[in-house]
């Protein structure tokens, strides 16, 4: 009988781990002027599940966000399907920048943080 209880418990855990897995990617990137390539400095980065600013480019119009990462139980094929996530870069003056970032939960490393190079906002129109 206890042979077969842990028979039981061995195939009802197969396929599952604990694993840190990215909950969140991270990005970093720079935002310039279209108009001048110019760095633009203080621009609100929002992204995520919420339309709140979670940073602000820097002198040089860069930024980044470190990923989320969360312990959790890993059962295959839970969660190997890619997410998306929204990213908006607000400035005043300047018009709203939105754009989707992919990701997988099972990015790690440096594949947890996406590049997304240097953006281009447009002066908003007078």
């Amino acid at each position: 009988m206890r042979y077969l209880l842990l028979l039981s418990v061995c195939l009802a855990s197969s396929g599952c781990f604990p694993y840190h897995y990215t909950d969140r990617p991270g990005i970093t990137g720079t935002v310039v002027s279209a108009a001048s390539q110019q760095p633009v400095v203080g621009a609100g980065i929002a992204f995520g599940r919420t339309n709140a600013i979670v940073a602000q480019t820097a002198a040089d119009g860069s930024f980044e966000i470190a990923p989320k990462k969360q312990w959790g139980i890993w059962i295959i094929p839970q969660d190997v399907f890619t997410r998306r996530y929204a990213v908006s870069i607000r400035h005043d003056g300047f018009q709203d920048y939105e754009a989707e970032v992919l990701s997988n939960p099972a990015d790690g490393g440096k594949h947890a943080t996406k590049q997304l190079g240097v953006i281009s906002i447009s002066p908003a129109s007078r």
